[in-house]
């Protein structure tokens, strides 16, 4: 029964892996050898990397980390959630689940950058339209107050929560 169940395993980590391959392209590399893979993230310079075990999937999950090479993408428990997808279904593969999990957590930072584009060209347009250094200045202010935490409401003050 137990070596049923560790050839049923060490065909669904083979099938899992050429299934990636075939998902990921270039963006994968596959070491079947030692039952592991490495997926690149496009757009945000972090890669994933996974050891698939014996026992896996049927008894344990995948062991992962990820390596983020751009520097700012924050560190995300990739194994607790490695371990909470397989705990929800023992016995399957979950690393392409895992893969897009890390995406969606990564969307926003990735996205982060283009929002502090769009930012900067608001203060330009500002300027641009002849508001003035003091509006500017305002506007700067505030949105540092804002993205610090530090903008506290003023008393009187009624917001919709309060309605």
């Amino acid at each position: 029964m137990a070596e049923e169940q560790d050839e049923e395993d060490r065909g669904a980590r083979q099938d899992e892996l050429d299934a990636l391959a075939a998902i990921y392209g270039d963006d994968c590399s596959i070491f079947p050898v030692e039952s592991r893979c490495e997926i690149h993230v496009p757009d945000a310079r972090v890669t994933l990397r996974a050891l698939l075990p014996a026992g896996y999937p049927s008894k344990l999950a995948p062991y992962v980390e990820i390596e983020d090479q751009s520097g700012c993408v924050p560190r995300y428990d990739v194994q607790a959630q490695a371990d909470a997808l397989h705990a929800e279904s023992p016995g399957d593969v979950i690393l392409f689940q895992l893969v897009e999990w890390l995406k969606e957590c990564l969307s926003p930072d990735m996205a982060a950058g283009s929002e502090e584009e769009a930012l900067h060209s608001s203060h330009e347009d500002v300027r641009e339209e002849g508001r003035g250094q003091e509006e500017y200045t305002e506007v700067q202010t505030l949105e540092a107050a804002i993205a610090h935490g530090s903008l506290q409401q003023p008393e009187g003050e009624v917001t919709i929560e309060q309605v």
